[in-house]
């Protein structure tokens, strides 16, 4: 488990050396036009511009391996929850897809009093924080979203924290247009009998609830008690740090 946080941490620490990196090659150019270089600063902006990309791009297929690996059951998965929240803080639009894909699994942190959505799915969160292209990653997943093979009760949690996404970046408005304009462009491709149009009418249903019914808030937040039992550590990890 140990292991795990250290990996964790590395990965952000990862990220900082990479903004450290080419902070000391920015001086080291500049130190080099001082000796003489006639390097135009636009050259040397860009050869930076294009090192931090390809080191931001890696970083982001690094973190989305680790993504994408399962969970070990009966472990609280660090690394995962890790990973998924600093997809977040890079608005990585790379990770969108993976993300709505995977927005209702409880990855909570270790203390058991806590319901905060967020704190039980980070997936959220991210994408939250990646904005637009969570969005479109949404209404894509909706056009092959089938709730009988997902289940009905997981299916409408899945729909809850879509709708909880978009009106996050949107507002509530803004985001009920984007749907109502996504059935008129389903109605338009499929038919108003298509399954991508189906989905939009369920949604659209659960998004102009704005809250959500009791049952399904305990769907939401999961048993939490009977999360962090399955996935409860030692005790002598209890003062880590609980993401």
């Amino acid at each position: 488990m140990r292991g795990k946080c250290v990996t964790s941490l590395a990965i952000a620490a990862g990220l900082f050396l990479t903004l450290h990196s080419i902070v000391e090659t920015d001086a080291d150019v500049q130190a080099g036009g001082k000796a003489g270089s006639k390097t135009p600063d636009k050259v040397v902006d860009q050869a930076l511009t294009k090192d931090l990309a390809q080191k931001r791009l890696a970083e982001i297929d690094m973190l989305l391996q680790v993504v994408r690996t399962p969970s070990q059951q009966g472990q609280v998965d660090r690394q995962k929850r890790w990973a998924v929240r600093l997809l977040g803080e890079l608005r990585a639009s790379e990770a969108a897809k993976d993300l709505v894909e995977r927005i209702s699994v409880p990855l909570p942190g270790l203390t058991a009093s806590s319901v905060d959505l967020l704190e039980i799915y980070p997936s959220v969160g991210s994408l939250i924080r990646i904005g637009n292209p969570a969005i479109d990653a949404i209404f894509q997943r909706l056009r092959s979203f089938k709730a009988a093979e997902i289940g009905q009760k997981k299916a409408q949690v899945q729909l809850y924290l879509f709708a909880y996404v978009i009106r996050s970046i949107d507002g509530h408005e803004v985001g009920l247009y984007r749907i109502e304009n996504q059935l008129k462009i389903a109605e338009k491709e499929y038919g108003a009998k298509g399954e991508y149009y189906d989905n939009l009418v369920s949604f659209l249903e659960i998004y102009k609830k704005k809250t959500t019914d009791i049952e399904t808030w305990d769907l939401i937040i999961g048993n939490r008690e009977e999360i962090n039992r399955k996935l409860r550590i030692p005790n002598d990890n209890a003062g880590d740090d609980p993401y």
